[in-house]
Order: C-alpha cells, then structure tokens, then sequence
C-alpha cells in the first residue's frame, strides 16, 4: 500500500511541472492496487472483503484530498475509475455484496462531498453509477429466495463482523 500512496504523492508533486509522469504515476498506482487487492483477497483469502473495499475507499479519498489543492481532474478519475471497476469485479468474484456496495457508496459519497465544497470534478457519475447497479444487485438478490438463504448462511452480509463477537463481550461485561 505504500508504494500505491507514494505514486499518488508523487503524481501530485509532479503534476505542475510534468503532467505525463503525474499521470503515469498515478496510472501505476492504481494498476498495482488493483491486482494486488484482487490476489490478497480472492486467491491468498489474507484480506477480508470488508478491509479490501475499505482499502479501495482510502485510495479515492487519498486521491481526491490529494488533488484538492491544484484542482486536479486526471488523478481523482484514474483512482475513482480503478477502484469502481475493482470493487464491481470483486463484486463478482467473492459474491460478498455488502461490504462493497458500502464501499461504493463511500466512494460516491467522497466524490459528492468534494463536489459540495467547491470543486467541479467530472468524475461525479462513475461512482454514483456503480453504486446504484451495486445497490439495484443487492436488492435483486435479497429477493430471490435461493440467494436469500444462502445470503442469510452468511452473517458477515447481514452486519455481523470479526469484530462482532468482541462487541457483544464488551457490551455483556458493561451489564454487570
């Protein structure tokens, strides 16, 4: 991750007086994240589809607070576009649709509240886009019955977390 936060520092630093390595910078830290996100959660199973979307929403907000200062349009749309395209794809493959829907919600959201602040980014519908498909897919498949029993097999969808049990501890000892 640090490498992908570095290659966003760096496109920034460099946008003013170079803007094809700015843009090449930024270009290859979202094409690291991506595969590396994809690998670590799907085919090593070391990330949790919950951490692996907060990642995805991390690097956007970075990207965008980043560019806030020049008013900056090609860095935001390159991390915006990767991490959609990256959440939709893991989407997909895990079949976990909760995390990522909310991590596309988040990224809508980032996009939206830089919009209300001040700043005109183009890059407004992508996420917003996505997050309708990945909320219009939830819904669907909350509605079918196979889906829902197999959805409701798995607590993490219905808001239940590693952390759950912890929580119900915490909360348990707090009665006395």
């Amino acid at each position: 991750m640090r490498i992908q936060v570095c290659g966003l520092v760096w496109a920034v630093s460099t946008h003013a007086t170079n803007h094809f390595a700015s843009v090449t910078y930024a270009m290859t830290a979202a094409l690291i994240l991506s595969p590396m996100l994809w690998e670590s959660t799907l085919s090593f199973q070391v990330l949790l589809p919950g951490f692996a979307a907060a990642v995805l929403v991390a690097f956007v907000v970075l990207a965008l607070a980043l560019a806030w200062r020049q008013g900056l349009q090609v860095i935001p749309w390159l991390a915006t576009l990767a991490a959609v395209v990256t959440t939709l794809a893991l989407i997909i493959a895990t079949r976990d649709l909760a995390p990522f829907t909310v991590g596309l919600l988040a990224i809508a959201l980032a996009t939206e509240v830089t919009v209300c602040l001040g700043r005109q980014f183009t890059l407004r519908a992508v996420p917003a886009i996505a997050a309708d498909f990945a909320v219009w897919l939830l819904v669907y498949l909350m509605t079918i019955s196979r889906w829902r029993t197999e959805l409701h097999t798995y607590r993490h969808v219905f808001g239940a977390s590693p952390v759950h049990p912890y929580v119900h501890h915490c909360r348990e000892a707090g009665r006395g």
